[in-house]
């Protein structure tokens, strides 16, 4: 022990002697750098995804109404939403199985279908705020929002039913 410490301080005092000239970067400065990205991605990810026509409208709205005052709950949000993917993504990882699958597992039928209809709902609201979203979009182009919702839906379904997987 004595003599480790002995050798970080005379580094230490070449160190300060070079002013740092001829030293090295880290040799694992690249590894640590992708980690960190890495552990940052799937929360960067959950914090954009709320930025589709909905959200867009529902932030515009808001941030008119209150300004910067809701501004530092950014923060938090972003944090608890890496956190919330991280986990999955461990648990996907660490089981290889789906959400739905460790559910009915742990606690049965009755919560996967819970979990089902939860989902479908909250899907179908998104669904929806694209809509309303996308007509909000072309009201302000000059489009009546009547006849820009039904043209994008049938657009949209054109898309998902002929060239699913096409267009990557």
């Amino acid at each position: 022990m004595a003599e480790s410490r002995a050798a970080v301080i005379a580094t230490g005092r070449r160190f300060l002697r070079r002013r740092g000239r001829g030293l090295k970067p880290a040799a694992g400065w690249r590894r640590k750098l992708l980690a960190y990205l890495a552990i940052l991605g799937p929360g960067m990810i959950a914090a954009s995804a709320g930025n589709d026509a909905g959200g867009i409208a529902t932030f515009a709205a808001v941030g008119a109404e209150q300004g910067y005052r809701l501004l530092w709950i950014l923060i938090p949000i972003t944090i608890c939403l890496g956190l919330v993917q991280e986990m999955c993504a461990r648990l996907g990882a660490a089981t290889g199985r789906g959400l739905l699958d460790l559910i009915r597992e742990r606690f049965g039928i009755g919560w996967s279908l819970f979990a089902v209809v939860i989902i479908l709902i909250a899907n179908g609201g998104v669904t929806v705020s694209e809509f309303v979203g996308i007509g909000a979009a072309m009201e302000l182009l000059g489009v009546s929002r009547y006849i820009a919702v039904p043209v994008g839906a049938v657009l949209i379904w054109y898309l998902v039913i002929f060239y699913h997987g096409k267009l990557s």
